[in-house]
């Protein structure tokens, strides 16, 4: 991981993509969790442990903009790193690319929440393993 950034690569599969073969818009999103999966991963937070602790981190918020087609068959790399981290939400940000070619960016947020989805500060655990990470975003345009 350079600066802050987890990076995934991901092989396009031929049941992601429309008759054309471009990879359906949908699909990005469920890449950004598999990018943001890797980044808790690597940071030694994966979901399966914070959950054992009681924590649930549901998205709550989405953006993405689309900027070129990602086509059957590519290999692209999803960057994630960490936008914000605030008393009860967490948001990421993504690069979707092939090679060096930008093909999306965008951002998730996630809300802490128990067991029963009550409002639940980020623990410290969590918080203190993924702060020391703010303020090495990539910018984008």
């Amino acid at each position: 991981m350079a600066h802050g950034v987890a990076s995934v690569d991901i092989k396009v599969r031929y049941s992601e993509t429309d008759q054309m073969g471009i990879a359906y818009y949908g699909h990005y999103v469920v890449w950004f969790e598999v990018g943001r999966t890797h980044y808790m991963e690597e940071h030694g937070l994966p979901y399966r442990d914070i959950e054992a602790r009681d924590v649930i981190l549901p998205v709550s918020e989405t953006y993405y903009r689309l900027i070129a087609p990602a086509r059957y068959g590519d290999v692209i790399t999803v960057d994630t790193w960490l936008s914000r981290l605030e008393s009860r939400r967490v948001t990421f940000g993504y690069r979707v690319r092939r090679e060096q070619e930008r093909l999306a960016h965008g951002w998730t947020s996630l809300m802490s929440v128990t067991r029963e989805f009550r409002p639940l500060r980020i623990p410290d655990w969590i918080a203190s393993a993924m702060g020391p990470e703010l303020g090495s975003a990539p910018k984008l345009d």
